[in-house]
Order: structure tokens, then sequence, then C-alpha cells
């Protein structure tokens, strides 16, 4: 999907949206969240005082800006119960400097521009425009959202990149597993070439996990028979993958 697309679903799900705000999503969209780790310990801190102090609150876990960026935001991420260290590995591991960022965020101004003179906003298209030259003059900085936005939308979130946002689904189902005092196992299975080991990278940066691929566990060669090859998994050293892993 397009940026425009991504821009006016935010534009229909926050009508306080204002020009200064616009600037910010293609900014975010186009440099994700690169620009916001200038201080790793400091932005740990910053992230658990706000998560402590915000009220859990059902909705959504995260809004997609652009094909490759998300916000995911606090409050939702709070009422699932998910912990606050997940979302800072997601965060951390997020601020990774595009070679390509300057251009799509001068792309995604242009798509703005042109999307603006039909969308249904709170602010004259004179007023986008001023804002943007006196933004441009100002040297196109990141900026914070304008105070009409922050005072209705209460926003509270940090930026992700996609591929965490997408396994989501994963970190709801195991969350509660991970609670107790037994180590917790996440088994992928998929045929060749389905994206286990992208799905179990992604997990082992969220989660700090180890990674155990079975790959490494196939048949010695003297334990390939025709016998052996006939049993459900028959291709795997199950012996030796009992006694160096479970």
């Amino acid at each position: 999907m397009s940026f425009g697309f991504f821009l006016e679903e935010q534009i229909k799900k926050h009508p306080s949206v204002q020009p200064q705000d616009v600037v910010k999503l293609c900014y975010q969209a186009a440099y994700g969240a690169e620009h916001l780790m200038s201080d790793y310990d400091g932005a740990r801190k910053y992230l658990e005082e706000e998560y402590s102090a915000i009220s859990g609150s059902n909705g959504e876990l995260y809004e997609q800006i652009s094909d490759k960026v998300c916000r995911v935001n606090l409050s939702a991420w709070k009422a699932e119960g998910l912990p606050v260290e997940w979302l800072f590995r997601m965060f951390a591991a997020s601020c990774v400097t595009e070679s390509d960022a300057e251009g799509e965020f001068g792309e995604y101004l242009q798509i703005a521009e042109q999307l603006l003179r039909s969308a249904d906003v709170g602010f004259t298209m004179q007023e986008w425009k001023n804002y943007l030259d006196e933004y441009k003059k100002n040297g196109m900085h990141s900026v914070h959202h304008s105070e009409r936005y922050h005072n209705w939308e209460l926003p509270s979130y940090r930026i992700a990149d996609i591929r965490f946002c997408r396994i989501i689904p994963v970190l709801l189902r195991v969350k509660d597993y991970l609670n107790g005092d037994k180590p917790c196992v996440i088994s992928i299975d998929g045929r060749a070439a389905s994206g286990k080991t992208t799905l179990a990278d992604i997990l082992q940066i969220v989660l700090d996990a180890d990674i155990i691929h079975m790959d490494d566990f196939f048949l010695r060669p003297e334990q390939r028979t025709a016998e052996r090859y006939a049993q459900p998994g028959g291709n795997v050293d199950y012996e030796r993958f009992h006694e160096e892993v479970l």
C-alpha cells in the first residue's frame, strides 16, 4: 500500500491533526525511530516512566504509518499485559538509519500536499504551506506533535519496524507462559523458505531468547537407515536433541 493510504487513514482516525502532525508523520514514516535513540539508557528510563504512569486502555495495539513503520500504542500494550521491556527492545532494534530516508521524506511531503488538497482537515492549504515553508527554513528536523493534537489525541506510542508489529499476535499467545519458573519453548514449523528463521530471529530480539535450529540435528551418516526414515520425523537426530537441548 502507498504512503498516501496510510496518511489518509491517520487523518480519519485523528481529526485533530495539524500541519505539524502531518510533517511528523512523514518524518517518522521515512526515518523510523533512528532519530530517537541518542541515549540508550535514557530512552529506556523514559519509556519505563511513561509506561508506569499511563493507564491501560483497550484499543489498537499499533497503527501502521507506512509500509515499514508502525506506532505501537502504550496504553493498549499495557492493557494486554505485555512487558515494557519487549516494547523497548522492538523500539531499540528499529533505530536503524535507512540510506534513502531523506529522499523518502521529501517524497512523502509531496504526497501529503497532494492529498491535503482534497482531504477533510482542520486547516487550510495556506496554513499548510506557511508551516512547511517555515519548517524548511529551520532545517527540516524532527518535530513534536502540535498542541491541539497532543490535547485531543493524548498520543503515547513508540515507533517500531513493521516486522516487529507483525509478531504481536505471537507475543500475545506466549506472554502468559513466560511468567512462571519453567522455561518456555516456542516451536516454529513450516515448509522450506516459509519464514521460520526470519520469525525466530525477530522473536529472539524481542524475547531475548536462544534459537535452536533443527537443521543442526539432522541424522548422522550412520543413522540414515530405511527404518529410521520410515518414522515420523525420522530425519532428525532426536536422541542428540533430547540430550543436548531438553
